[in-house]
């Protein structure tokens, strides 16, 4: 009859894993963590809430097996950034905090404009870098805020290395030309018609944006 294997042995089978994973490409790891990708990144969230992605769970779980795997988990983790406003309640308090905590479970958080947004950016700079895609959405049963051109470009200015702006259900005066820097794709979504005294938003930021984005302007129940 064969016997348990030995603790030694165990160990032995653990660190020869371990060796395995610590030795493969970092494009392989990437690969393997993009399959918790949700396809459709940017679905309808609670009102109020703050996401990441529907498979942040599991990439928690990733980040904290070890640093080998931390900074391709983070990477992932923070790559798509899903704002809805809810204007009645503060944020709370120790959001990022949370974020890290050993424990943490999804959970929805409330910012109530978009200079907290801001303000939380300025205090995480440890994540801004990883943001590739950010979605600001309006809950259209609240209200509908005005975005002002020079919050929304130190919200972008925060995010180095945006790629994919979704505007959703917010008004948006008209914005300056340095807004076009750096981002690549822009959606804008709307629920129902929205009205400047200039003119349409959508029409007059399609208007003022540079040739180098590539515009999509769908309803809010489209899939991306």
């Amino acid at each position: 009859m064969s016997q348990e294997p030995s603790t030694s042995g165990n160990r032995g089978r653990i660190w020869r894993h371990s060796q395995v994973v610590r030795d493969l490409p970092p494009e392989v790891m990437d690969m393997i963590f993009d399959l918790l990708r949700p396809l459709n990144w940017d679905a309808q969230r609670p009102p109020g809430a703050v996401w990441w992605r529907s498979g942040r769970e599991e990439l928690m779980a990733c980040y904290a097996v070890s640093r080998f795997w931390r900074e391709s988990a983070r990477r992932h983790l923070f790559r798509d950034f899903i704002v809805n406003f809810r204007c009645e309640l503060p944020p709370p308090p120790g959001m990022l905090a949370d974020l890290y905590a050993p424990h943490y479970r999804p959970t929805a958080y409330w910012l109530p404009d978009l200079p907290a947004l801001f303000q939380f950016l300025n205090d995480s700079p440890a994540i801004t870098k990883y943001i590739r895609r950010l979605r600001l959405h309006c809950n259209v049963a609240v209200q509908l805020p005005k975005i002002q051109p020079g919050v929304l470009l130190g919200v972008l200015r925060s995010v180095p290395n945006l790629r994919v702006l979704h505007l959703s259900n917010v008004a948006l005066t008209v914005p300056p030309r340095s807004l076009c820097r750096g981002s690549r794709r822009l959606y804008l979504a709307s629920s129902f018609p929205i009205q400047t005294p200039a003119t349409n938003p959508g029409a007059s930021l399609i208007w003022k944006l540079h040739s180098s984005w590539t515009v999509s302007s769908r309803s809010k129940n489209s899939i991306y």
